[in-house]
């Protein structure tokens, strides 16, 4: 919380009290930039699926060096683009950005990631839950596109704090 403080000579009596009321009073309304921050970084699922799509549609090559609006163009810098945090993590750092879930209870917008591998996760393929819809960077040479994938047993499947819907 961000704490306002004032120099205010306070005088004996109800002035003096109302004085002191108003500093109180000023301190507990003023927002903490960690709250507006955490606010804002509310996305919907559709949005994050959305997201994803538009890389697919402009078919973004894959790279580790390159960047396209601000993302770098490989898996973690798609999952971080369609998750909008504002920074490129790498396939090591988004566990510690996302909640880890069962693969049983993953939902289109989550991401799943494998040692040195991440994709959005868009949806179960079957009711056995072993293959899924993925948004993805593939690797050198391929570019942002929609596929099939096997849940593997080394798996993480992590949900963004802040997703709605």
């Amino acid at each position: 919380m961000k704490v306002i403080r004032a120099v205010i000579p306070v005088r004996a009596g109800i002035l003096g009290l109302f004085a002191v009321a108003l500093c109180a009073m000023l301190s507990l309304a003023a927002p903490s930039s960690a709250a507006a921050a955490t606010r804002a970084k509310t996305i919907h699922r559709d949005t994050v699926i959305s997201r994803s799509k538009v890389w697919v549609q402009k078919r973004v090559p894959y790279s580790q060096r390159r960047y396209y609006r601000g993302y770098r163009q490989d898996c973690s810098g798609f999952v971080s683009m369609a998750w909008k945090l504002g920074k490129s993590h790498t396939s090591r750092s988004l566990p510690r950005v996302g909640k880890r879930i069962k693969p049983k209870d993953a939902k289109p917008g989550d991401a799943v990631v494998v040692p040195g591998h991440a994709v959005i996760f868009a949806g179960w393929k079957n009711k056995s839950k072993k293959t899924f819809y993925a948004y993805e960077e593939p690797s050198w040479g391929g570019h942002a596109h929609k596929r099939v994938r096997q849940l593997k047993h080394n798996a993480k499947v992590l949900r963004r704090p802040g997703i709605t819907g």
